[in-house]
């Protein structure tokens, strides 16, 4: 079963769209601020790191911006209706 409070911010709000919630819930307020990055721009950031770094330390592969939790929510949404939406065209 799909756990929502286990699960990080974008899975969940992507399965929240995707299950068409309405209201869509949001943890906190929604003015809870996350880093968000592309998984492409995670390889590359690990691929750096190995082929660069000899030694063994701690890395912070990020974006470097946060966003909040309900400016997050909302671009899923406008991405699933966008999706949707052409998908009907």
């Amino acid at each position: 079963k799909y756990d929502f409070e286990k699960c990080h911010v974008t899975p969940a709000n992507i399965r929240k769209v995707a299950d068409n919630l309405n209201p869509i819930p949001l943890w906190g307020d929604g003015t809870e601020v996350r880093d968000v990055i592309h998984v492409d721009d995670m390889v590359s950031g690990f691929m750096t790191i190995a082929e660069k770094v000899d030694t063994y330390d701690i890395y912070n592969v990020s974006y470097g911006k946060g966003y909040n939790c309900s400016i997050l929510i909302n671009a899923t949404s406008s991405l699933f209706e966008d999706c949707f939406s052409s998908m009907r065209s």
